[in-house]
């Protein structure tokens, strides 16, 4: 059976395959979920894998009704699997957990975003008693995993110390990345993509301030995303008449793909402040298209800047760094041989879980 819909057992299942039981806090229209439906046909390889996609509403309250109605047809997959794959946030996942290491099964963790920290950042959750359950939740979540894997180093060192030990790097992995991907020309109005959550995290205004700075023509951002254009963004364009913000709203992935492909670079946008270890899948996104990365954040997690700069798939900025015509031709002209490089060490990563297991 293809691995579509929500549940996608093995095609070639055999019983002397090891059986894998994927469970995704996403959908088919989102990253995650995606991210997931690409990796569950990597295993395919080596193991036998169902892949279980979950739809959450929004709320914490509203989240347990779901999670509680959830488990009994959860329960024949996990019964059926010799170890379970989740993804933080534990909290989503923890009954599954539980029973999984109740029945003997392995769990196996990817370590995506280090919370509570992250929602103290950007506020998700601001009720410090639900921050604190939250903590105890993941501390769990991580004494009960067999393994984990994390997309950096940069991430081991956030975890408790008894984590660490459980802890390897798995880099993220694209989803259907295109092949063949033609040399790029510097054109004279330089098109920038966001396509993502625009929230108190992502400073589209300061990463588009360092795009002007580093370029000296006028510039196209292309926003896509649910939330709105923020206003200050607007205003800057308001202020820089080289700058044209234009907002498309939400489209899905098979949509985004071809739109990606026509841009010049991909945006990748952190606030400078941000102290907490982020590898956004939007950086394989755009290397699946073959699209350029433009990156304006923290420095500090050295293994986020150089996956995009040392590999040679992005351009760091900052508020001092300038680009000649000359500098974005040399850099357009090596890129797609050092993308198909950094996908394919990337691309191979998951395969630490055949080595573990």
């Amino acid at each position: 059976m293809p691995l579509t819909g929500n549940v996608s057992p093995s095609g070639a299942a055999t019983t002397e395959r090891p059986r894998l039981l994927l469970l995704c806090n996403g959908t088919e229209q989102e990253t995650t979920g995606r991210l997931c439906m690409a990796l569950a046909r990597n295993l395919e390889r080596h193991f036998a894998v169902r892949l279980r996609l979950r739809s959450f509403p929004t709320g914490i309250l509203r989240k347990i009704p779901a999670l509680v109605a959830g488990l009994a047809p959860r329960i024949p997959d996990i019964l059926w699997a010799d170890a379970i794959i989740v993804h933080t946030t534990f909290s989503l996942s923890l009954i599954d957990i539980v029973l999984a290491r109740i029945l003997g099964k392995k769990v196996y963790s990817l370590v995506w975003d280090i919370y509570p920290e992250s929602f103290r950042i950007h506020g998700n959750i601001s009720n410090p008693v639900l921050i604190g359950i939250q903590g105890l939740i993941e501390h769990l979540g991580y004494r009960l995993s067999t393994k984990m894997f994390v997309p950096s180093e940069d991430y081991i060192r956030f975890l408790p110390g008894y984590a660490q030990k459980k802890a390897t790097v798995m880099p993220l992995w694209t989803t259907d990345p295109v092949a063949d991907v033609p040399a790029r020309e510097v054109r004279d109005e330089l098109r920038v993509v966001f396509a993502g959550q625009i929230n108190v995290l992502r400073s589209l205004t300061d990463a588009f301030q360092c795009v002007l700075g580093a370029v000296s023509g006028p510039i196209e951002a292309h926003l896509f995303s649910r939330d709105p254009a923020p206003d200050d963004l607007l205003g800057l364009a308001e202020r820089e008449g080289r700058l044209m913000v234009s907002h498309h709203g939400f489209v899905s992935a098979e949509e985004l793909q071809p739109i990606l492909r026509t841009m010049d670079f991909g945006l990748v946008a952190l606030v400078g402040d941000y102290n907490l270890p982020a590898f956004p899948s939007k950086i394989m996104a755009y290397a699946a298209a073959g699209l350029p990365i433009l990156y304006s954040g923290p420095q500090s997690n050295r293994a986020l800047a150089d996956a995009i700069s040392a590999s040679g798939i992005g351009l760091v900025l900052d508020s001092e760094r300038k680009m000649s015509k000359v500098d974005l031709e040399i850099f357009l002209r090596e890129y797609p041989e050092k993308r198909d490089r950094f996908l394919e060490a990337s691309d191979r990563g998951w395969e630490v879980i055949a080595d573990i297991h």
